[in-house]
């Protein structure tokens, strides 16, 4: 997603970046997350949510002090998001959930949440902004609210995708029988692996309590979703593809 974001970013502002990791980029790569801060009116932080709160101190601890707009992107928000309240005043703070993957070209009538730090609503506000300057379809949502409603819309269903591709992924020849049902949900299953698995086992965990008295217990570890990915390597960006080819294909 960080990727994704600085291409659609990059339409409108200059863009660098900072990772612990080494990757290829076409922008500005920072050494450091205090020298990316103090070239920045934007930072955007696309980390797990585990890293926020070491993050927020780092930001913390920056002497500067211009006015910024900082928001993440990550999935769930209530275990983090009060550690923003302890960043300077000046700061504009927000956390933001697009609500998209990397299929997409433009941010143009997708849907984005913003979710506000009690307090700092301030920041809320020029969030929604930032988005709809890309004309994003922009809602607000509070954090608790928002976390349930994403393990309905995410969690489950990725549950089911994996849990599928799991029930199946030791029956050779199923792929000669089945028919749409199986075409479909074996593609979607596959399609969620084009996620990481630290971040699908985060996603399934955060949003246990929804299903767990609903359906059979069945455990989705992260070694089981690297097993998956490694044994559909070869079909998981297609899958990922045709599910978009599918959206697009139906009528709005």
């Amino acid at each position: 997603m960080g990727e994704l974001l600085s291409e659609l970013f990059s339409q409108r502002y200059e863009i660098g970046v900072y990772s612990r990791g080494e990757f290829e980029t076409e922008f500005t790569v920072f050494d450091s997350i205090a020298s990316l801060y103090r070239s920045s009116d934007h930072l955007v932080i696309t980390t797990p949510a585990e890293e926020i709160k070491n993050i927020v101190t780092k930001l913390s601890e920056i002497d500067d002090r211009e006015k910024k707009l900082i928001f993440d992107i990550c999935t769930f928000k209530e275990d983090f998001i009060d550690e923003y309240k302890r960043l300077p005043n000046h700061l504009s703070i927000a956390s933001v959930h697009p609500m998209f993957g990397e299929g997409i070209e433009t941010l143009k009538d997708r849907n984005v949440i913003v979710v506000p730090v009690e307090g700092r609503e301030q920041g809320a506000q020029q969030a929604e902004a930032f988005f709809e300057g890309f004309e994003a379809k922009v809602s607000r949502m509070d954090v608790e609210e928002h976390d349930k409603i994403m393990k309905i819309l995410i969690g489950v269903p990725y549950f089911f995708g994996i849990s599928y591709l799991s029930l199946i992924s030791d029956i050779e020849g199923l792929e000669r029988y089945g028919g749409t049902s199986f075409e479909f949900l074996s593609t979607y299953g596959r399609s969620v692996l084009n996620d990481s698995p630290a971040f699908i086992a985060e996603v399934i965990d955060h949003s246990a309590d929804i299903f767990e008295d609903r359906i059979v217990d069945m455990e989705i570890s992260k070694e089981e979703i690297q097993r998956l990915k490694e044994k559909y390597s070869d079909d998981i960006e297609e899958s990922y593809s045709k599910m978009y080819d599918v959206l697009k294909s139906s009528p709005p």
